[in-house]
């Protein structure tokens, strides 16, 4: 047996001519931080497509959407949705920051892109408010 082998097979210090090797075993991803990621990923192509389809309704309608209309609440109510989405991503990167001996990378590009997004759309929604 290596004393690698050792090591990851009993988790214990390797001695190594009477010296004590003081090894850390590498740290894994936060999987909350990779849902966080994911998260935001996903809800960003989902603000995508449903501000595409708010343009395709303009368009059809002679560049100005009836705000009265089902269509444009049901996709007023899905952005809000999505912006509700980045709000779970923020706190599983919070989560994710707090665990221990993890890597911190995913929870932080999670937390970053959820507060981009997430004030994205905040902006969007001023435009649109400024715009009527």
């Amino acid at each position: 047996m290596t004393e690698e082998n050792y090591w990851q097979d009993n988790n214990v210090p390797v001695q190594n001519q009477g010296f004590v090797i003081d090894q850390q075993p590498p740290f894994k991803h936060s999987g909350l931080g990779i849902a966080s990621f994911v998260i935001s990923i996903i809800a960003a192509l989902i603000i995508f497509v449903l501000v595409v389809m708010a343009g395709v309704m303009a368009a059809k309608e002679g560049g100005k959407m009836n705000e009265q209309s089902p269509e444009a609440a049901v996709l007023g109510c899905s952005i809000l949705a999505a912006g509700l989405l980045y709000l779970v991503g923020i706190g599983l990167a919070i989560g994710g920051l707090c665990q221990r001996n993890r890597h911190r990378v995913f929870p932080v590009m999670g937390l970053v892109l959820n507060i981009v997004f997430l004030l994205g759309i905040a902006g969007l929604m001023v435009i649109g408010i400024l715009a009527s």
